[in-house]
């Protein structure tokens, strides 16, 4: 199954380089249907990868 709200996301670059991109799927309101939280430290380290949770659709 082709789902085009996977091919469209916003994209955020830190200063030092490091991107992360959110689908549009993950966080629509029919889709995913979850806000993106974007975790830059997690008890004073530098946090590591974050999957988006409880998909509604099961994209992944």
């Amino acid at each position: 199954m082709t789902t085009p709200q996977l091919s469209v996301g916003v994209l955020a670059v830190g200063a030092d380089g490091y991107r992360a991109l959110v689908t549009y799927g993950e966080i629509a309101p029919g889709s995913g249907n979850r806000g993106a939280i974007l975790a830059v430290e997690q008890d004073g380290s530098t946090a590591g990868p974050t999957p988006a949770g409880r998909d509604r659709r099961g994209h992944r």
